[in-house]
């Protein structure tokens, strides 16, 4: 479309004025010719990074330049065409990083012109850079795995530290399981497995399956293989690592013990083979590796070379499958030449030690007992009988000797110390003999208690402890303890009071003796007996005419304490006749027995006892009234006693 304006001037008069005035018009001449326009190339090829050279041209000629857009990826490039050169623009597309399948996209001719017809567009293929690579690999080239976990995770990555999406096509791999000292279907199971990797996918993983089995094994392992699907896989994702070891170790324990708890041998034995058995659910092979055990032998009270003879350290070889094995060297014992010694039970130690860490000893060290029960030692008392007298002796040394074997068999019976009991009356007295000793003492105490005691006699004997070593025999003929009183003790005894008031109506009265010297808990400790007796005063014991008796007398009566008593009573019965006295007397006294030990005084034995006589009589007039003449010249008045006594109400 062209253009070009026409002007229009002219003057108006009015009033003599002059007025000048111009018009324009703008004319536009349409061009009704069309414009053919295509690319100059049906289709491009470009490779990220580099530049490509899009060209457009017109099949017509133009007299003018013509304005077009072509439009790749949403990116609009705009250029002119002037007939017949072409126009072109410089397409790049940058470097992405991101592996990509080639990919081809269309080029679309524009234009705003309505005469501008565009014949043919085209199109532009872009292939990815050649020299980029994505390295895919496996993220651990080693595992490690207890038998017992049961599955491994195993994953493969897409190694690419500068983008979100490293491959942008799906893609798949091959996982592969090889043998090694594990095999598939025995300690694993993988077959070959597909994993299949989407589009833009960084990381995928599969699991493998690990068979927990009871076997006793040695640590196993296998190989993990990365591999292309097939062999027209592109070479541009590098398998790298591609190789992973799977180590699996064996979680299940085989202990291993010895073949006794405890080792309990007599110097005669001769000597002794030391096995070991190893302990297993599995009864065919517990443990399915060969391995060794090393057996370590220490000294402790016996020694190597002077109580046995033997290599300290031996190995104790176990077969695979092997269910017990021994030590190749035996234990030898050396029997002692003192035919007549007695010695201690002397042990050592046997320790397992074990190379594989699945063999565990348990219990890892034992101990070897040596006895030496061929020979006894005999002990009796010394001296069977022994006297003492409390105050005057102390204690008493008793003492027990090694009769068997005798001094001139053996100058040492028995090598070690041992102890044994004294038992005196049921007390225990511990007795201690040192290495090599004939005899032993132990000094007893003598007390001087202060009681006033019959002499006594006590037992004594030997006896076992239960730490005693069973070859020590004791005689236990027991022996005789007699301790004879303290000649200077004595004891005291008294009436409890000098004198005693007691009322008739009471009907008795209460005469108690006591043991007043020595001034202790016991003072007497055995059983003795006094006299009591009565003597009449104004109160007397017999009938006299029509009167009762005061009390009942005693003539010798026994009072009897028994041990350790220091206080005994008696009660005397007092008559209550109904009458009226005075206060009235008689006398208690305490007598010795024949038989009473001479060492008891008797002093204050003598009481004056007194019955106070609390009857009422009640004396009144005969009558309450008299009548009389008055010429009898006199009146009788009595005067009457009343008392609970018929006979004779007073007695005063």
């Amino acid at each position: 479309m062209e253009q070009f304006t026409l002007s229009l001037v002219y003057d108006v008069g009015s009033g003599g004025d002059v007025i000048v005035k111009e018009d324009k018009v703008d004319i536009w001449i349409n061009d009704t010719d069309e414009a053919l326009v295509q690319l100059e190339r049906e289709h491009y090829s470009l490779i990220e990074g580099e530049e490509c050279e899009i060209c457009a041209i017109s099949l017509v000629a133009v007299e003018t330049e013509i304005c077009i857009r072509f439009k790749i990826r949403r990116i609009k490039v705009k250029i002119s065409i002037t007939f017949p050169q072409p126009s072109c623009a410089i397409f790049r597309v940058q470097d992405n990083n991101i592996l990509e399948n080639p990919s081809t996209r269309p080029i679309t001719l524009e234009s705003d012109d309505s005469r501008i017809s565009i014949i043919r567009n085209g199109s532009i293929t872009i292939r990815d850079n050649p020299s980029f690579e994505a390295t895919v690999g496996l993220d651990n080239m080693t595992y490690t795995v207890k038998e017992d976990y049961l599955q491994l995770n195993v994953c493969v990555v897409v190694f690419s530290p500068t983008t979100a999406c490293p491959i942008a096509f799906p893609f798949e791999l091959i996982l592969a399981a090889n043998p090694g000292t594990a095999f598939q279907g025995r300690d694993y199971t993988l077959n070959d497995r597909a994993l299949n990797f989407g589009e833009c996918s960084k990381k995928e993983c599969l699991t493998v399956d690990i068979i927990d089995d009871d076997l006793i094994e040695d640590t196993e392992t296998f190989t993990i293989t990365l591999q292309p699907p097939s062999q027209d896989f592109t070479e541009r994702i590098i398998l790298s690592p591609n190789v992973t070891t799977v180590t699996i170790e064996d979680e299940d324990m085989a202990i291993v013990t010895f073949d006794r708890t405890e080792y309990i041998v007599q110097e005669t034995s001769g000597s002794l083979t030391v096995c070991a058995s190893v302990i297993s659910p599995r009864v065919s092979c517990p443990v399915t590796i060969p391995f060794s055990l090393t057996l370590l032998i220490s000294d402790n009270t016996a020694l190597n070379g002077s109580d046995y003879v033997t290599y300290r350290v031996q190995t104790i070889e176990f077969a695979r499958c092997r269910r017990s094995a021994c030590a190749p060297r035996r234990i030898s014992f050396v029997n002692d030449p003192y035919n007549v010694q007695v010695e201690n039970v002397e042990f050592f130690t046997l320790s397992l030690l074990s190379d594989v860490p699945l063999v565990k000893p348990d219990p890892s060290t034992v101990v070897v007992t040596i006895r030496d029960d061929s020979e006894r030692a005999c002990i009796r008392l010394e001296k069977t009988t022994f006297t003492v007298t409390e105050g005057v002796n102390e204690t008493v040394r008793i003492c027990a000797e090694i009769y068997d074997p005798t001094p001139d068999r053996s100058s040492c019976p028995v090598v070690f110390d041992f102890e044994i009991n004294l038992s005196v009356d049921g007390e225990d007295f511990p007795m201690a003999f040192g290495p090599c000793s004939h005899r032993a003492c132990v000094s007893v105490p003598i007390d001087d208690d202060e009681q006033l005691e019959l002499t006594k006699t006590y037992t004594y004997r030997l006896e076992r402890t239960d730490e005693l070593d069973r070859r020590i025999d004791i005689n236990t003929t027991s022996g005789t303890l007699t301790v004879i009183d303290d000649p200077t003790d004595e004891a005291v005894l008294k009436l409890e009071q000098p004198a005693y008031s007691v009322h008739e109506e009471s009907r008795s009265v209460t005469v108690c003796v006591e043991v007043c010297r020595p001034v202790i808990d016991t003072p007497i400790d055995f059983s003795f007996s006094v006299l009591l007796n009565t003597i009449d005063g104004t109160a007397v014991s017999t009938p006299r005419g029509d009167f009762r008796a005061d009390f009942s007398a005693l003539q010798r009566r026994p009072l009897y304490f028994s041990v350790r008593e220091t206080r005994e009573c008696y009660n005397i019965p007092i008559t209550n006749d109904d009458t009226q006295e005075d206060t009235e007397t008689f006398t208690v006294t305490v007598n010795r027995t024949s038989s009473l030990d001479p060492r008891i005084r008797l002093e204050d034995n003598v009481a004056v006892v007194s019955i106070i006589d609390a009857d009422i009589a009640t004396v009144e007039f005969e009558s309450t009234a008299y009548s009389v003449r008055e010429n009898a010249g006199q009146v009788l008045v009595c005067v009457a006693i009343t008392s609970r006594h018929s006979y004779c109400p007073v007695g005063l």
